[in-house]
């Protein structure tokens, strides 16, 4: 069948927008499976770079041959010339790959890049530039009714009212996209059970080989290196991994009870536990053969008068007093671990609201405060001790176990390990646990755990000075970014321990009785903090018998990144079904004709 003569009409808005739409999906698809088939060979392609890459080929590929996408060609649209003739090789490319793709796209993300550097977040520092610039250019398109790479490359888009006898090959393609884009998808869920996000935020493009050169040279395991780093530090500090994270206080646990920690540090100081209780868990540790039953209402009444937040129900410190309790018990008391607590008292039974608030003020200066409990203990420790100078492990979360002073002497202080380095100068160490960031975005755009994971995730500990680890801008603290830009990992740690796989990870939720005949005096404090805060505990409490028991939680990052990837793959498939609603439209069409 001839194609009939096209007569012009002025596309609209609307259906430019849903041709548009369509061809994104058919990008889209191309993207994920091309992402997929070069992770198989090792090649690391973030989402966003590829997709831009790939979206200016297509285009520039169909405009060229023949004057529309596939989506313009189902929707009845064409770009001509304002001659109304096809558009040249060169119009093409002044209209889609620098007008477009270049100018729209690529070009303020670039800037913004050369203006914020290595502080700039992948995915996000994207959106927050796109989203105002491509504001613009519709305002531009709604003043003008043309876009501005139209006016760029001389070119306008018209409505084509003619049947251009090329349905087949748009149909096909169509189909074609469909398999290939959710066929990956489906075969990615089917292997892993998940569907990985491969945007830059989760998925760097920086190969994973120098990394993985320097795991294969052997390091010492993880307890191995804790220990030895007492050989050269008397103050160790852990940075501890999100608080419900439970594996690792497994860890913790067996680095208390190796031989090598009982006899030559014997000391333990968490952020966990206000300093308030303190004579309580001593009194509880000195008190031998205890009960199963007398063990846990000791440990649940520590866990009740928690520090800053009134409810605190993450099993992995009431079970490693439990079995701290234990372990004692098993030495003589000369051997014994001394756990101390740091945190800031607070007497909640006789606390009021106005108590509340100026306990909540007492906090600015939580960290220096939690640091002075360490230096006052260790330095008594140390005019006691008629041997070697006492050393000790200290287990900081997050921020409070960062040196984000970049070795400045003037820099101002305000995390724990901070103060510690200046109470014990060359005599203190920190040491980063393998974690992600936030719960769910991976350190490095995720080419550290790459290199565990092509090394056989073998548990490891080393410095981070002269690895190729310890060179990766900073950039688990993305509050503020410019500390990306300005710090190294070696700068704000000294060592890292990899212990296990992020897949190996879990949240532990739940204590035991922990609500029992508390649940009045949970509510009184609960609603110090908020009115939201109540309603959340009162839940929790309607539901006790459910909630009483521990559980155990994957970490959120698989689901965070599959809810990603369906947001992308639902928004891009509503195009497809879209393309496949038009092409069953035309074919109809075309049959009655």
């Amino acid at each position: 069948m001839k194609p009939v003569e096209e007569t012009y009409i002025k596309a609209g808005f609307w259906r430019r927008l849903v041709a548009t739409w369509i061809d994104l999906f058919i990008i889209y698809a191309i993207t994920v499976s091309l992402i997929e088939l070069t992770a198989v060979i090792r090649v690391r392609i973030s989402f966003e770079p590829l997709y831009i890459t790939l979206g200016a080929i297509y285009s520039t590929m169909w405009l060229t041959y023949k004057g529309q996408t596939v989506g313009k060609m189902l929707l009845g649209i064409i770009v001509t010339t304002n001659l109304e003739k096809q558009p040249s090789l060169k119009d093409v490319l002044l209209r889609e790959v620098l007008g477009k793709w270049g100018i729209a796209i690529t070009v303020p993300i670039v800037i913004g890049r050369l203006l914020v550097g290595q502080a700039w977040v992948p995915t996000v520092y994207d959106g927050l530039v796109l989203l105002p610039w491509l504001v613009l250019l519709f305002f531009h398109y709604l003043i003008t009714r043309r876009t501005w790479y139209d006016l760029l490359a001389g070119t306008v888009v018209k409505k084509s009212s003619g049947y251009l006898g090329f349905m087949r090959p748009v149909f096909l393609s169509l189909i074609g996209a469909v398999v290939l884009g959710l066929g990956t998808k489906v075969t990615e869920f089917t292997i892993l059970g998940w569907l990985p996000c491969r945007l830059a935020l989760f998925y760097s493009m920086r190969s994973s080989a120098p990394y993985t050169v320097f795991l294969k040279r052997g390091h010492a395991k993880p307890l191995d290196y804790i220990i030895g780093l007492f050989d050269r530090y008397d103050v160790v500090v852990l940075c501890e991994r999100p608080h419900p994270e439970a594996s690792q206080w497994d860890f913790i646990y067996e680095l208390l009870r190796d031989q090598r920690f009982i006899d030559r540090v014997g000391h333990v100081f968490t952020e966990y536990g206000q300093v308030g209780m303190q004579s309580y868990l001593d009194n509880f540790m000195a008190t031998d053969g205890l009960s199963i039953d007398e063990i846990h209402e000791r440990v649940i009444h520590i866990m009740r008068n928690w520090a800053v937040w009134p409810i605190w129900t993450n099993t992995n410190f009431y079970t490693y007093l439990t079995r701290l309790y234990q372990l004692n018990q098993s030495l003589p008391h000369a051997k014994r671990i001394h756990h101390h607590f740091t945190d800031v008292s607070v007497n909640w039974p006789d606390l009021s609201d106005e108590g509340y608030k100026a306990y909540r003020h007492s906090l600015i200066n939580r960290d220096e405060q939690m640091a002075r409990i360490v230096i006052e203990k260790m330095t008594r420790l140390a005019e006691s001790s008629t041997s070697a100078p006492p050393k000790c492990l200290v287990v900081m979360n997050y921020r409070h176990a960062f040196d984000l002073t970049g070795g400045l002497l003037e820099a101002q202080r305000r995390n724990t390990y901070e103060f510690l380095k200046v109470a014990f100068e060359d005599r203190t160490a920190n040491v980063l646990l393998n974690t992600n960031i936030l719960l769910f975005v991976p350190i490095a755009g995720g080419v550290w755990d790459t290199a565990f994971e092509e090394t056989g995730n073998r548990p490891a500990g080393f410095d981070f000075e002269d690895s190729p680890f310890g060179y990766d801008p900073f950039d688990m603290f993305p509050f503020f970014p410019g500390l990306k830009g300005r710090l190294k990992y070696r700068e704000v740690f000294k060592g890292f321990v990899f212990t296990h796989p992020l897949d190996n990870q879990y949240l532990g939720h739940g204590i035991p009785g922990y609500y029992d005949g508390f649940e009045k005096e949970a509510l009184r404090r609960a609603k110090f903090v908020s009115d939201d805060y109540y309603r959340g505990i009162e839940t929790i409490i309607t539901r006790k018998n459910k909630e009483s028991m521990a559980t155990k939680h994957e970490l959120p990052n698989h689901l965070i990144q599959s809810l990603l990837e369906l947001s992308m793959l639902a928004f891009t498939s509503m195009g497809m079904l879209v393309g496949l609603g038009v092409s069953a439209l035309n074919c109809r069409s075309r049959d009655e004709q």
